[in-house]
């Protein structure tokens, strides 16, 4: 009976973590093809990849943990360290790994599937370094907090009007403002509205 109330606990945490994992993950891939250039899939799709990443890229690293701690045992060196290497040869097998499935379901080059890879890379690491910095920011004295916060909003303000980091995509106004200054694309939109006005020259003549 235990065993029984054990699977379901199991399958319902199954349940509720992958769809929120898939979540994060189908995000972190979009915003890697942001960065990249390429198309952004939809989010039930790119979620789908990234969980079937998941399971082929963990699997592969599971089986390379185990080996290579199996083979340092006889060595004398410590099963941490066949661990650490396990996972650091994990590594580029996972980039292939994503890169292939990119090529398929996302239809791009294996050079676009790499660079989706490494700008997702470079995502976990910036988020991994800002949390390890906020971790020991909390342990100064409070008007160093809040100096060092204030320091972090300007920059990320800064950030965002240069056009270097987009809230809402490509179709957001900070992604036009990085395109083209506010000025010119107030400048086509007037000289549009006067070319298509009924009263303007070019009207007129296409009328007759």
């Amino acid at each position: 009976m235990d065993t029984f109330w054990q699977i379901a606990g199991f399958i319902c945490f199954l349940s509720l973590a992958l769809p929120v994992f898939g979540l994060i993950g189908g995000g972190l891939l979009r915003a890697g093809c942001h960065l990249v250039g390429v198309r952004m899939p939809g989010y039930l799709k790119a979620g789908l990849i990234f969980l079937l990443i998941s399971a082929a890229g963990g699997t592969s690293a599971f089986i390379l943990v185990y080996l290579m701690k199996a083979m340092v045992s006889g060595t004398g060196l410590s099963p941490t360290m066949g661990s650490i290497a396990g996972q650091f040869i994990s590594l580029p097998i996972h980039g292939l790994i994503s890169a292939a499935a990119y090529v398929f379901f996302l239809k791009i080059t294996w050079r676009q599937g790499w660079l989706v890879w490494v700008a997702q890379l470079g995502i976990v690491v910036a988020v991994a370094v800002v949390i390890g910095l906020v971790a020991g920011i909390v342990h100064l004295p409070i008007k160093y907090q809040v100096a060092i916060f204030a320091a972090m909003i300007l920059v990320l303000a800064v950030l965002l009007r240069q056009g270097w980091i987009t809230l809402f995509g490509p179709g957001s106004s900070w992604y036009c403002g990085r395109l083209m200054p506010a000025s010119a694309i107030n400048g086509e939109a007037e000289t549009f509205r006067l070319k298509n006005s009924p009263r303007s020259p070019a009207s007129i003549s296409s009328i007759s």
